[in-house]
């Protein structure tokens, strides 16, 4: 059994075929957790777990950083995905509180801070930074009174998550106090979240970005989770599989860097780009390969850990 711990299949992508999706995922032995991002995308996953009802899929709620500013994303920064402006959306405690009641919601994210495109004036890019960082220290208290750990994205902020981590009471509080989602700060960060007790999440960018691939090696494996982030981060696939591994529709050309599209069309990604719950196969493999283990314990371990973290079994 493996557990991917971040999969968007609530997205729009998966629209005409989720069904599908979801039924491939579960025959291939695959459990998974669906992040929101905003508090449409929040409300729709915790709806279809719960409409689902099956021990092996669960949600998350939050208000991702990109959503909390608006911000005009055009084509030629995220290639293959769909222009789109983000939400500017302010967080609305009571509105996620009466998501966070569920039994199917067992994380506060995909929360966090994201810097990747600050404004160029002075005072637009203070006011950008402190938005994000109210959303994120509220949405901290929130997971922090309800007891559910974090899902964390961080992007070019390391630094400032750190500073506001160690001085938030969720630390000592809740242990494990999350995951640190798809993970691409430095080694001297990573000592700093691990020694706070956090999980990384691992995906397809272990196969593109070196300073991944050092973090992975770094982190004890009992430290690390698999994630995929659909529709997002397609890892790069073998070009003949099995169908029941590969449906070769979704056979990569290339990654993108997983934005996030705000709009109606809630994660519009390419078909030949798609990603899903079912390649996280592959990098389960990579990372066995870092660290000179097996498949079958890196399977083993991942699992153990998704089920420390979330306090879920992830099975029938």
């Amino acid at each position: 059994m493996l557990v991917d711990t971040h999969a968007h299949l609530h997205f729009h992508s998966f629209r005409n075929d989720r069904e599908e999706v979801i039924k491939r995922t579960l025959d291939e032995g695959i459990s998974f957790v669906m992040p929101g991002i905003q508090i449409d995308t929040s409300r729709a996953g915790v709806e279809l777990a719960e409409k689902l009802n099956d021990s092996r899929i669960y949600a998350s709620i939050g208000l991702h950083p990109i959503h909390v500013n608006k911000d005009r994303v055009d084509e030629d920064e995220v290639g293959p995905l769909e222009k789109f402006t983000t939400r500017e959306e302010s967080f609305n405690r009571g509105a996620y509180e009466e998501l966070i009641v569920s039994p199917k919601v067992i994380a506060v994210g995909e929360i966090g801070l994201d810097y990747w495109r600050k404004p160029k004036t002075t005072a637009r890019k203070k006011e950008f930074v402190r938005r994000q960082k109210d959303a994120f220290i509220s949405q901290l208290d929130l997971a922090l009174q309800y007891k559910k750990p974090l899902i964390l994205h961080c992007r070019v902020a390391h630094d400032d998550m750190l500073d506001i981590l160690k001085n938030h009471p969720i630390v000592t509080k809740l242990q494990p106090p999350g995951v640190v989602h798809s993970y691409t700060g430095d080694l001297e960060q990573l000592k700093k979240f691990l020694d706070m007790g956090f999980y990384i999440g691992v995906n397809g960018l272990v196969f593109k970005l070196p300073f991944v691939e050092d973090a992975v090696a770094q982190a004890p494996l009992e430290r690390i989770v698999l994630e995929t982030d659909a529709p997002y981060l397609l890892p790069p696939l073998p070009a003949v599989a099995p169908a029941s591994q590969e449906p070769q529709s979704y056979v990569a050309k290339s990654f993108d860097d997983g934005a996030r599209n705000g709009s109606a069309k809630e994660g519009q990604v390419k078909d030949t780009e798609r990603n899903e719950p079912i390649f996280i196969k592959y990098t389960a493999q990579k990372i066995a390969e870092i660290k000179g283990l097996t498949f079958k314990e890196v399977e083993a371990q991942t699992t153990k850990n998704a089920q420390t973290l979330f306090g879920v079994e992830f099975k029938i």
